[in-house]
């Protein structure tokens, strides 16, 4: 009886084990990651913005390397935290040659306790990085030791990682080549500024992630260890999203005290004539529309030039 259940075991570690293999060949072509993505191609970026959506979806390099003359490559990604970008970061530079610059979207929103979880599935596949398994360890200590049981890195976020599976088999079985992410600039999908009207929302006021002010320093320390050179910027927010929310200009202090801490210009774009245009310019209090990402690229060029690429 006790031969019959170790064969048993044996036999279903073997299994998971084959399947956590599987699944690991599978998610590493997964065309959906912006992280897979600067992993495995290679591009040469003077110049790398980087935040979450009000970035990816509001800088357009094809754009602005035209107005600017340089280079670069948007690493932003929808929905991601300060972990998110540290680690991106990390693997963008590992893979990627070194840009000159690094252009960090921040806001009073991003060190809100209620700012989106680091996503921890979409490291799934980077687990012989030594970076990246530390903060993993870190900042989801649950998931990490279930991870010694094979297959389980994979079925513990199951929602979202099954997807990532079928979908890297079914791309490299059929030879898609996506190029979703080849600038790294995403059009917003599912959003029309003639119908969805920017939702007024009201963020705590006596909120402030600390986890995120970590990640966000060390982003800095990252940066000025590989000499690159960081800008911090704030991208256009609706006017009335800015008087519902008056806290904000109190919070954004705290970012300026510490980008004076670190010697970092950081341009703020919130009295802008375009925020006062919810119509042409917004799809979200936040984010941009597709017009308004013209405009906004226009203003943001300028600025550069003037102060940065004089």
């Amino acid at each position: 009886m006790l031969k019959k259940i170790i064969i048993t075991i044996l036999i279903t570690l073997v299994i998971l084990k084959i399947a956590e293999f599987a699944s690991e060949w599978a998610v590493e072509r997964y065309p959906g990651s912006k992280t897979n993505y600067i992993s495995q191609k290679k591009f040469d970026a003077k110049i790398i913005y980087h935040g979450a959506c009000e970035v990816e979806w509001g800088i357009n390099p094809d754009y602005l390397d035209t107005l600017i003359g340089i280079k670069s490559y948007n690493l932003a990604k929808q929905g991601s935290s300060f972990v998110d970008n540290y680690l991106d970061l990390h693997i963008y530079l590992k893979n990627q040659q070194k840009p000159e610059y690094l252009f960090l979207q921040v806001g009073p929103e991003a060190f809100n306790i209620s700012k989106n979880d680091a996503e921890v599935y979409n490291y799934v596949n980077y687990f012989n990085d030594s970076t990246v398994v530390d903060v993993l360890k870190t900042e989801d200590r649950r998931y990490m030791s279930s991870t010694v049981i094979p297959y389980l890195k994979f079925s513990f976020y199951n929602n979202f990682n099954l997807y990532r599976v079928f979908s890297g088999f079914l791309h490299r079985v059929a030879n898609i080549n996506d190029l979703r992410y080849t600038n790294g600039y995403r059009v917003p999908q599912g959003f029309d500024s003639r119908v969805n009207k920017p939702l007024l929302t009201k963020i705590d006021e006596n909120s402030w992630n600390a986890q995120e002010e970590k990640y966000f320093r060390k982003i800095i320390l990252l940066c000025k260890s590989q000499k690159i050179k960081v800008i911090l910027f704030r991208t256009p927010s609706y006017l009335p999203y800015q008087t519902l929310n008056p806290f904000l200009k109190q919070k954004n202090k705290l970012i300026q005290t510490i980008a004076s801490d670190f010697e970092l210009p950081y341009f703020e774009f919130e009295n802008i004539e375009m925020n006062k245009d919810s119509s042409n310019f917004f799809i979200t209090p936040c984010n941009l529309s597709i017009k308004g990402v013209k405009k906004f690229n226009v203003i943001f060029s300028k600025q550069l030039k003037d102060s940065i690429f004089k």
